[in-house]
């Protein structure tokens, strides 16, 4: 797919997912400078945890902003708490932020359908990977399905240029221990990236067509 990335800036992004070899517990932010931009990304790794919004708020200082006036975050994530990452949503909003899963990296749970999604602009590249499920809760008899969150989320997802069905479609359909994992291509065509980084992006109401059903449908 075209993109206003070269190939000199996605091995740097790809390289920065690699960096950490030890499991990451709580969301770690560090910055990163690619020369060909002439700017400092934000680099979001590990788990969601309460307490990140804070630490992104702070670190978001030290970012560089974008050619649509956002600080840029680099997302690779395995997702976490839905609240922690609702939190998270309201400092992005204030900052305004560029969401990228990078080549190498993925964004799964809450990491896709909350804080990717939250992105005023977003992008999925190369062997990147956004994974969606059920918003569930843990009881003793095992996972429930949780609609009131799965509401909640796909109306966030609304509030920030994602129609509602897709991200409803993937939460409603995959249980908690199944993740539908979508690469750029198929992300995109959905209208989860914005068009001025990936030209070949649909809008969001092109899914109604029979993309999203003819995906479920795969074996």
């Amino acid at each position: 797919m075209k993109t206003y990335l070269n190939r000199h800036v996605l091995k740097i992004m790809a390289a920065v997912v690699l960096m950490t070899t030890s499991p990451v517990y709580c969301m770690n932010f560090h910055t990163f400078y690619i020369p060909e931009w002439k700017r400092t990304v934000i680099d979001g790794e590990g788990e969601i945890v309460s307490g990140d919004a804070a630490s992104f708020s702070e670190i978001s200082k030290q970012g560089s902003r974008d050619q649509f006036g956002n600080v840029t975050l680099v997302l690779n994530s395995p997702g976490g708490s839905v609240d922690a990452a609702m939190e998270m949503v309201k400092v992005m909003d204030a900052v305004g932020v560029t969401t990228i899963v990078p080549p190498g990296g993925y964004c799964a749970s809450a990491c896709a359908s909350i804080l990717f999604v939250s992105g005023s602009k977003r992008a999925v590249f190369g062997t990147g990977l956004l994974g969606f499920h059920t918003c569930y809760n843990r009881t003793q008899s095992g996972d429930e399905k949780n609609d009131l969150c799965n509401d909640a989320i796909a109306s966030n997802a609304v509030a920030h240029g994602v129609c509602y069905g897709v991200v409803d479609v993937w939460t409603k359909s995959y249980s908690a221990g199944q993740v539908a994992w979508l690469g750029p291509e198929t992300a995109c065509q959905m209208g989860l990236c914005s068009v001025e980084l990936v030209p070949e992006s649909k809008s969001c109401a092109s899914f109604v067509d029979g993309l999203v059903d003819g995906f479920l449908k795969k074996p």
